[in-house]
């Protein structure tokens, strides 16, 4: 047996645990090399912790045409789970018989890899468990769930036909919160059990195809996760029978999720151990379909790192058995053990990125220009982040961290226009001081506090997106001291959106998108939209992503009879946005674009933009060639019914913007900046 302790090394998921079980199906057929059809999966079996939304994934898939354990055989319902437990009786009985053979129980999991334990019950208990199993399932296309089984997976390998597994998984805080509920257990025993019963589950799963769902997801769009795991099961020949849609959505509707957190909390609780910790970054790695468990080169060198209270010795030991290959080790100090040679540069970022707004979305990009380079990226959100941008992070081999006194002790630390760094500056120079720290106003003002960094100098580096933005704010800067610059690029990862050209396919759309400032639009930009003329085989359609309050004030109503759709910010992804229109019409309120990187987003999609012929903007929009400049908005119309009414222009000067992209955004030049001040 091998003992489970917090010395051993990080989650990984190259080589997870044991060997496992003989691999069946079809990766045991490619082995021999026999090109034979692949053994179709009998049943689905549904993994998770307790208190993990298996429940609902079970009832879920019943609906969506699997077949339930025999009504009689049923656990009724109660106050803790009052849409239903899904599990047989039966079954239940077996896997704690299991669990009791091993001498544990579902709150006191095993200690260690009890594998071959489980494997060598089979030919005691492998027959009359069969006949238990066979007599709640008496025919194929099962569903079965248990968050037992997680743990005693290895004997049951041994004795179903084949089967495919949903892993339903859940954020740690919100399981511990619910067991609380429920059980009366604390928050560090919940953790406890958390990670051990995961543990087991990725030990197990060695060879099987698994369906990897996150409770709020499934909880969200029922119908959307339902068919995705029915297109999956088909995948593997397992064919549900038909499903109820309408049921699935009142089923989800009256779910509920209580104890709610982000994904962020989990890596600043002081409650989750280092371990804990590595192991829920592993999971968020995980792709949603995984057709041979376990996945290769994902994790093998990332580990969330955070403060702990407790040595990484001192944590708890279950993800040990699960990660025996790992390549990283989990400690409380901020670091990184990749395979290989060291990164070549290291970066700390005080703030985090968005698919939104200017900096935050630069920041995104600039992430995927550090990551090709092999920089390491340390993240730190000053705001708070969103768990879909956490996973992005972490996908492309990032470590996020929650904030602290001292953490970016002797670091380069770069920060894209983030107030709450700048505030608590003062704070991060007293408790350790940064080695070097990198800062990006993304304004044409400067910042009050930023004037006073850089007079008490803790700001080193200046970065600068615009020469039109250093023009504007040199004479602050330089009225309080001297300051250093670099040859900074603004970086757009063009191989995000691949070209495709554009057609008008009997709708001319025309667009405006921005944050919700008043000084970003102009008063009179319905009237512009109104009065851009298109032939009579097209019809005008107008969109604004970013219509909020302070937007509706500024420009009022559309005028009667202009077809228009807005969404609020971040309503939408903006690719969404950029698919709808041919032509982007930017005139602001006043506001002085530093950069304008809404232009570059347009170049990317093909959209031709019509901007404003001031502050940035001629450094991005060649005039006649990639778009238009004009600062009259009666102009601005006219520019944008002339290409209504010349698709083959708007072509060609759509594709001129993509490839004056190309040389903006250069990916080597955008590096070669980078290269110099890190």
């Amino acid at each position: 047996m091998t003992p489970l302790t917090g010395d051993g090394p990080g989650p990984t998921l190259a080589g997870v645990g044991r060997a496992g079980p003989p691999v069946r199906g079809a990766i045991a057929l490619k082995q021999v090399g026999l090109d034979l059809a692949v053994p179709p999966a009998q049943g689905v079996v549904v993994l998770g912790m307790h208190r993990s939304g298996t429940s609902l994934a079970a009832g879920l898939l019943e609906l969506g045409g699997l077949r339930m354990c025999l009504q009689a055989d049923l656990v009724e319902a109660c106050w803790s789970n009052p849409t239903g437990h899904r599990e047989s009786r039966r079954l239940l009985a077996a896997n704690d018989q299991l669990l009791a053979e091993l001498g544990s129980a579902w709150d006191r999991p095993p200690a260690c890899d009890v594998s071959e334990r489980l494997r060598a019950l089979v030919p005691v208990l492998g027959e009359s468990l069969r006949a238990e199993f066979l007599a709640s399932y008496p025919a194929s296309g099962w569903i079965w769930k248990d968050p037992r089984t997680a743990i005693t997976l290895p004997f049951w390998r041994e004795v179903l036909p084949e089967f495919a597994v949903v892993l339903m998984l859940r954020n740690p805080l919100e399981v511990a919160g619910s067991l609380e509920r429920r059980n009366g257990l604390d928050t560090k025993r919940s953790l406890e059990l958390w990670e051990s019963y995961l543990s087991h589950a990725i030990a197990a799963l060695s060879g099987l195809p698994v369906m990897v769902s996150w409770y709020p997801s499934v909880l969200t769009v029922p119908r959307a996760w339902v068919n995705r795991v029915r297109d999956f099961l088909a995948g593997h020949g397992l064919l549900p029978g038909p499903a109820d849609w309408e049921a699935i959505e009142g089923l989800a509707s009256r779910a509920l999720h209580h104890h709610r957190h982000d994904d962020i909390a989990v890596f600043a609780a002081d409650a989750v151990t280092a371990s804990q910790a590595g192991l829920y970054h592993l999971l968020l790695q995980l792709p949603e379909q995984v057709d041979d468990w376990p996945v290769r080169n994902v994790g093998a060198r990332q580990v969330t790192s955070r403060p702990s209270s407790a040595s990484a010795s001192a944590t708890a030991s279950a993800t040990a058995m699960a990660t025996a290959s790992a390549t990283a080790e989990v400690a409380d100090a901020p670091r990184v053990t990749p395979p290989g040679p060291e990164p070549v540069r290291t970066v700390w970022v005080a703030g985090f990125p968005s698919r939104y707004g200017g900096a935050d979305t630069e920041l995104d990009h600039t992430i995927d220009l550090w990551r090709s380079a092999g920089f390491a990226v340390h993240l730190v959100p000053m705001f708070g982040a969103t768990d879909e941008m956490v996973r992005s992070v972490i996908a492309r081999g990032c470590e996020v961290h929650a904030y602290r006194p001292g953490i970016f002790r002797d670091r380069t630390v770069v920060s894209y226009c983030n107030g709450e760094f700048l505030r608590l500056l003062p704070e991060i120079v007293e408790t350790g001081r940064p080695g070097r720290v990198v800062w990006f106003n993304c304004m044409t003002w400067p910042f009050e506090n930023e004037l006073r960094a850089h007079e008490a100098g803790w700001i080193d580096v200046f970065g600068f997106v615009s020469n039109y933005q250093e023009s504007q704010l040199r004479p602050h800067l330089e009225r309080i001291a001297p300051y250093k610059t670099f040859p900074y690029r603004p970086y757009f990862n063009a191989r995000r959106v691949p070209w495709q050209p554009r057609e008008f396919a009997g709708i001319y759309g025309l667009g405006r998108i921005s944050r919700d400032d008043s000084a970003k639009f102009a008063p009179d930009t319905w009237q512009i939209f109104d009065r851009v003329l298109v032939p009579a085989n097209l019809r005008k359609k107008v969109f604004i992503l970013g219509h909020g309050p302070n937007a509706a004030a500024r420009i009022g109503l559309p005028p009667v009879g202009l077809d228009w759709l807005t969404w609020s910010p971040d309503a939408i992804p903006s690719a969404d946005f950029y698919r709808r229109i041919n032509t982007m019409i930017h005139k602001t309120g006043g506001s002085s674009e530093s950069y304008c990187r809404v232009v570059v987003e347009a170049y990317a999609h093909g959209v031709v933009p019509i901007v404003e012929d001031a502050y940035a903007l001629p450094e991005l929009v060649v005039h006649g060639e990639t778009g238009f400049r004009s600062s009259d908005s009666d102009e601005m119309s006219y520019l944008a019914s002339v290409l209504a009414f010349d698709e083959r222009r708007h072509r060609a000067i759509a594709e001129a913007g993509r490839r004056h992209l190309e040389e903006l955004v250069n990916q080597d030049a955008a590096l070669r900046g980078w290269l110099e001040v890190l």
